[in-house]
């Protein structure tokens, strides 16, 4: 279910201000912290992000050239509904855009966003739920995870839980739209929520 931020003035837990998801407990939403775990399965590393920090040292563990898949699947009026893809970007130039956008990627649920790598097919996911799903050189990811105090355990999401997009991230939105030449392309059946 998603909130927009008009709905918050119904919502006590003055936490939830700026959160991608919340869960529900004795009928009071409240923000939802995972714990610092990873788990590996199926040739892929599942773990998540509170902050999004953590998606800047996944970023360097990965090889250039790097492209940016900003899927957008709830737009605010900032863009339409979209997969926005960017162009061959270098490690560091990935890394400047996540710590730039770092606190809107980690607290507003409008999108998803993907970091590809062309050499070798490596790939981070962070999802509405600020899951971030890893494929491809998944040692070098679990090292990162490790080295940065995670440690293996399950990433599950809350349910019933809640995601939030936030109107005093529009202009950030915007922003984002406009710091690359896009490649636009349609939603894809699974983009949808």
């Amino acid at each position: 279910m998603g909130i927009s931020c008009k709905d918050l003035n119904e919502i006590s837990d003055v936490n939830l201000m700026l959160t991608k998801i919340a869960k529900e407990i004795d009928n009071i939403l409240h923000k939802h912290l995972y714990p610092r775990t990873f788990l590996e399965e199926g040739g892929r590393v599942v773990t998540s992000s509170n902050d999004g920090v953590i998606l800047e040292p996944l970023i360097l563990s990965m090889k250039p050239n790097l492209r940016i898949l900003y899927v957008l699947h709830t737009p605010r009026g900032e863009g339409k509904a979209a997969r926005y893809e960017s162009r061959d970007l270098g490690v560091s130039e990935a890394i400047a855009f996540a710590r730039h956008f770092q606190e809107f990627l980690s607290s507003d649920a409008r999108f998803d966003i993907w970091f590809h790598s062309e050499y070798d097919q490596s790939l981070l996911v962070y999802d509405r739920h600020n899951i971030i799903t890893c494929y491809g050189n998944t040692v070098d990811f679990i090292d990162v995870l490790v080295g940065n105090k995670y440690g293996e355990g399950r990433v599950e999401i809350p349910k019933p839980h809640f995601h939030f997009y936030h109107e005093q991230f529009d202009p950030i939105a915007i922003e984002l739209l406009n710091s690359h030449q896009w490649v636009v392309k349609d939603l894809r059946e699974e983009d949808y929520q």
